[in-house]
């Protein structure tokens, strides 16, 4: 028997803590099941993990970093991912044998496995990566938000050594999409973990039954439910939609303030605070299409980034004039 487990939150929040302390304790407690940690951070690339602008060809490393360690485990377990697709490709290949590696390490002979996923997993899309695998073959998923006030966070992650940027952190924080199990079910088995005073012992048992209890919810399988399937089209849709705006928007930004500096000079005293300026339009307009109903009527409507680049910059330009910005 197989279960995925989740841990997710801000960097500071004690994620990395917390699964250190179930996998040791499962370890060491239950004679039936092996618990592996995965340290996102340890595996993706450090130098374009929390870049703001992960676009072009850091953004693809980014993201088959993370489909790596899912494919790894998948071939440890399965042994349905060919690890051709890695194992002959120079940029990947040394990650996926360290994977190997480490899980073939832990994995001794007992009836569970439990991984045990570390990362800020703040993007629902991220989480739901994980949940596809484990649907795909009927294994057990759970997962657990460490809960922590973004102050908190900032002040623990300043005292690291490797430190997270305190904008990267609150920008986290400002799209960080929490579990919602009414609008996706797939979502039912997770458990908020408050670790705003560090006091995970007091926690532990419910968070040991929690673990454990995974291995008897197995994700439903893909025939089990259309509604599933539909959602899991509609969320990819979405993700792929909304930062395909993103950086349209950025783009626009950029051009603005290209045209800003023409006009004012480099050694304008003003241009730091009209970066701030068409920055709060770009994520203004996000927002609003986050929380728009027709959001799902404009991902069928502009396919073509063509015409989603109009449709973006006649708004942009619109909410530009509104702050007395003249771009023509």
């Amino acid at each position: 028997q197989i279960s995925l487990l989740v841990i997710y939150g801000l960097p500071g929040a004690g994620k990395t803590s917390l699964c250190r302390l179930l996998s040791s304790t499962l370890n060491d407690i239950d004679e039936q099941v092996v618990s592996i940690p995965i340290c996102y951070d340890s595996i993706l690339p450090k130098e374009i993990h929390f870049q703001e602008e992960n676009a072009g060809y850091e953004n693809k490393i980014w993201k088959n970093t993370r489909q790596l360690i899912l494919d790894s485990i998948e071939h440890c377990e399965c042994h349905d991912h060919s690890p051709a697709t890695w194992v002959s490709d120079p940029s990947y290949s040394p990650k996926w044998c360290h994977i190997i590696e480490m899980i073939q390490s832990y994995r001794k002979v007992r009836p569970r496995c439990l991984y045990i996923l570390d990362d800020n997993f703040y993007y629902r899309s991220m989480r739901y990566k994980v949940y596809q695998l484990a649907r795909k073959h009927s294994w057990g998923y759970g997962q657990i938000w460490v809960k922590c006030p973004l102050e908190v966070a900032l002040h623990r992650n300043s005292c690291r050594d490797n430190s997270v940027t305190q904008s990267t952190i609150t920008r986290m924080d400002a799209n960080f999409e929490i579990a919602n199990s009414d609008k996706f079910p797939w979502e039912c088995n997770n458990l908020i973990f408050d670790n705003t005073y560090e006091n995970q012992d007091d926690c532990r048992k419910t968070l040991l039954d929690f673990t454990t209890n995974t291995f008897m919810k197995p994700a439903a399988s893909a025939s089990s439910t259309d509604d599933l399937l539909r959602e899991q089209d509609r969320l990819i849709c979405a993700a792929n939609f909304m930062y395909q705006a993103d950086q349209i928007l950025r783009k626009l930004v950029s051009k603005s303030m290209q045209q800003y500096v023409r006009k004012v000079g480099k050694l304008s005293s003003q241009l730091a605070g009209t970066s701030k300026e068409f920055n709060k339009i770009r994520k203004d307009i996000i927002a609003d299409l986050r929380q728009d109903a027709n959001l799902s009527s404009y991902q069928s409507e502009y396919t073509d980034s063509g015409q989603l680049l109009c449709v973006l910059n006649r708004i942009y330009e619109k909410k530009c004039l509104m702050k007395g910005f003249e771009l023509r």
